[in-house]
C-alpha cells in the first residue's frame, strides 16, 4: 500500500494548509495522511474535507486532560460523507 504523509511537525504552530491538501488531492490519487499543528476537531474536519484520508493528532491529545477530546475528534472527521480516494 502506498500513502502520502504530510507532517508539519509535532507541536507545529501551523498545520499543512487546506489549499495545499486540495492541490495535492487534485494531482495525486494516493491516500493522504496529514499531521502536525491540528489542535481542534474543526481543524481536523477541514483537513478531511480538503482531501486528507487520515488525520494524525498527538500533542493536543497529550496536553488535554479530558478523554472526551478523542471522541470529539473522531466525530468531527467522520461526520458527513466519507472522503473516498481512487488509487
Amino acid at each position: 500500500m502506498k500513502l502520502l504523509y504530510l507532517d508539519a511537525g509535532s507541536g507545529a504552530r501551523d498545520s499543512v494548509s487546506e489549499d495545499m491538501l486540495r492541490t495535492i488531492a487534485q494531482r495525486c490519487k494516493l491516500p493522504m495522511i496529514v499531521g502536525g499543528g491540528i489542535r481542534t476537531p474543526e481543524e481536523a474536519r477541514k483537513k478531511v474535507e480538503a482531501g486528507a484520508s487520515f488525520v494524525v493528532t498527538g500533542t493536543v491529545i497529550e496536553e488535554n486532560n479530558h478523554h472526551s477530546i478523542i471522541k470529539e475528534f473522531a466525530q468531527a472527521v467522520h461526520a458527513g460523507p466519507a472522503v473516498q480516494r481512487k488509487s
